[in-house]
């Protein structure tokens, strides 16, 4: 047994013992896909194979920080429960990746499952090929990488250069990279016959569109870029000044090997908690996930033993030229006990028979004359607040330390929530719209759900679910 087969041999056998240690912990979440202890980040090489989902993340199987950056791997057969396989990839190919094997997707080439991803050496960073068998679990890298390195262009950044995007169609392949160019973030556009040889194009969006669209980015990070329905949809993840961070939404068309936008959306409003998502097609349906960022210090994380959470599954679809989300409907096997309401109120109503640690709510409130109209979950003496601004019009989280808002463009006086909270996560979705996901941390975690109205009255068509454990 080889050095590298040994240390994917220990890290598996020692999963479910690494489970058991942390399943106690409060703030750990119980139906998000997480690894079994340490560090996890980014969301990679998703794939639909053979009937099965697989997740790949990036990974630090020693420390929960960032840092020696492996690929982990789960897989499920409904998208809801998962098994942890061994560590597909791990940083071992001097001079190539041996810092870091970084963000990239999966592909089916001719029935060979294949990875792109980004191979780090000495902070360089480049597009670089793995091949799989037909289980998915031992990946052979390419004598040949990198494949693809930095333009030796002026202007054009030599090392943030990562997170190869690659897609087909017809006999053509095509590979979308994040980077700077010129002091701004961009998404540059290759192609090629055999994936190996890539021709460099062009940067996706035409300059003189690019310059107008605001986004931010000092870096475009994690780029996808896919058709879905008659349009084309673009995403990326900011990275501007090194300490903000947040995904956005492109739909347009793309035409002579250009994209041209013309809808442009925030795709999560959970700024520093979701990012760097990445989509995968399965079964007619376009899926993404995200990475949960942790939202407390290093020293808490270290505490913990780990760090970083899986995003649920999300839906997206274009509908009128804009980007809907929506949670995946496989999700509906956790539901255990409901509760109904249908009222109109002015105060609040405690809702008996839930849980605020582990539940799912849709809820749908009409504003009559309420200034807000929310939902209130306690854990011990501490509370966390959802509420809709009818003023403002801003669906807003509130859990005591930090506020999250996030805007409409299309508000009336009608909302729908879908919520999912979880210990430690809140993700929601407004009007199929709005992506709002966050991270709290109440010392107590579990209690009451309250609803209220304030400021006048509201209407509330209210159903919600206590959830299951997919760990036990």
């Amino acid at each position: 047994m080889t050095k590298t087969e040994d240390k994917v041999s220990v890290w598996l056998e020692q999963a479910p013992i690494k489970r058991e240690q942390l399943a106690s912990d409060p703030h750990r979440p119980r139906y998000h896909f997480l690894p079994p202890n340490n560090w996890m980040n980014d969301p990679n090489g998703l794939i639909y194979w053979q009937g099965q989902y697989h997740l790949f993340y990036q990974h630090n199987p020693n420390n929960p920080f960032w840092g020696d950056i492996h690929w982990g791997h789960a897989v499920s057969n409904d998208l809801v429960h998962w098994k942890d396989l061994p560590l597909a990839l791990i940083p071992d190919r001097s001079p190539v990746d041996d810092g870091g094997c970084w963000s990239g997707c999966a592909i089916d080439h001719n029935g060979v499952p294949t990875f792109f991803y980004t191979g780090v050496k000495n902070g360089v960073q480049g597009t670089c090929i793995a091949t799989g068998g037909a289980n998915l679990v031992r990946w052979q890298k390419d004598a040949a990488n990198p494949v693809v390195v930095s333009p030796q262009l002026p202007g054009y950044n030599q090392k943030d250069y990562r997170d190869p995007y690659v897609w087909c169609e017809g006999d053509t392949w095509y590979q979308v990279i994040g980077t700077e160019v010129h002091g701004r973030g961009e998404v540059l556009l290759y192609r090629s016959s055999n994936l190996r040889n890539w021709e460099y194009l062009h940067p996706l969006i035409p300059d003189e569109i690019r310059s107008q669209l605001g986004d931010g980015a000092d870096i475009c990070e994690c780029p996808n870029f896919f058709k879905l329905g008659d349009k084309y949809v673009l995403i990326f993840s900011v990275w501007r000044n090194n300490v903000l961070h947040y995904p956005v939404a492109f739909v347009g068309e793309f035409k002579n090997l250009r994209f041209y936008p013309e809808h442009m959306q925030r795709l999560d409003w959970g700024q520093y908690c979701f990012y760097a998502p990445l989509t995968f097609q399965a079964n007619n349906t376009r899926l993404m996930f995200g990475w949960l960022q942790e939202q407390r210090s290093k020293e808490e994380q270290i505490e913990a033993g780990w760090s970083g959470v899986m995003s649920l599954p999300r839906v997206l679809s274009v509908e009128e030229g804009k980007l809907k989300t929506d949670f995946a409907p496989e999700l509906q096997s956790l539901r255990k006990e409901k509760v109904e309401l249908v009222d109109l109120f002015d105060d609040s109503r405690a809702i008996e028979g839930l849980k605020s640690d582990r539940l799912e709510l849709r809820t749908t409130f009409t504003k009559n004359t309420a200034q807000r109209s929310g939902i209130v979950l306690h854990h011990g003496d501490e509370k966390i607040q959802m509420y809709i601004d009818w003023t403002e019009k801003e669906i807003v989280v509130d859990s005591g330390s930090n506020v999250y808002r996030g805007a409409f463009t299309n508000f009336t006086d009608r909302v729908d929530v879908h919520l999912f909270a979880d210990n430690s996560v809140l993700e929601i979705l407004a009007n199929r719209e709005v992506a709002l996901t966050c991270r709290v941390y109440p010392k107590h975690v579990g209690g009451l759900v309250e609803l209220y109205s304030a400021g006048g009255e509201s209407k509330v068509r209210f159903e919600a679910w206590n959830l299951a454990s997919i760990w036990n």
